[in-house]
């Protein structure tokens, strides 16, 4: 919803974007940073709910874009980062590596 958003910024009407961010971070993030700062530290695994780490971290950024908030999109892209790593992790002559690390595979 965020990006569709930030597409039709110059058209939206007065207060449309300002509601939308009102309740993102009144709502949707509040909902994000509890699963992603609790849950996901409670199992102890970086990566333990998968692909959901990934879409929070998109949705993230999306709404620190659209609501100009870096801190938001600066976590939005850690998330990010630590979920495509955990990805790509491989076991290369007994070693946990990552693809395109030197010396992996």
């Amino acid at each position: 919803m965020a990006r569709a958003l930030e597409l039709v910024r110059a058209k939206a009407g007065p207060g449309v974007i300002d509601r939308f961010v009102y309740w993102t971070r009144a709502v949707l993030l509040p909902q994000m940073d509890y699963f992603y700062d609790v849950l996901t530290k409670q199992r102890q695994i970086p990566n333990f709910f998968s692909n959901w780490h990934a879409t929070i971290a998109e949705a993230m950024m999306a709404a620190g874009v659209l609501a100009d908030d870096r801190g938001r999109y600066n976590k939005g892209a850690i998330i990010f980062h630590d979920t495509v790593k955990y990805y790509l992790k491989v076991r290369a002559q007994g070693k946990e590596r990552v693809l395109a690390q030197p010396g992996c595979c």
